[in-house]
């Protein structure tokens, strides 16, 4: 199951100590920034400009281009992530204190 979730018009939206087992995903095109505080997501796919994420297990993280190739449109502080992709040349991110199991 994919849960789709959007900050719009530059406002935040922020998750604390979510649990999910699908896919977390932000709609296309969403204007806002994401917050992600602790919890546990299956799978994460980045494909949206704006995330933060602290102290998250995330078993399956993908960074996608999000029409930036900017490291700080997805930053991550103090997560555990089991697998780590990208899937595109262009898609970047920023790590701080994560452990990545590759």
């Amino acid at each position: 199951m994919t849960t789709n979730i959007q900050g719009s018009n530059g406002n935040p939206l922020t998750l604390i100590s979510p649990e999910i087992g699908g896919t977390l995903q932000a709609n296309t095109n969403q204007t806002g920034y994401i917050t992600v505080i602790g919890g546990t997501i299956s799978s994460l796919y980045s494909q949206a400009l704006g995330w933060k994420v602290f102290s998250t297990a995330i078993t399956n993280l993908t960074i996608s281009y999000s029409g930036s190739s900017n490291p700080k449109e997805f930053e991550a502080f103090g997560c555990t992530i089991g697998a780590l992709t990208s899937n595109s040349s262009d898609s970047s991110a920023t790590f701080n204190d994560c452990v990545i199991l590759l």
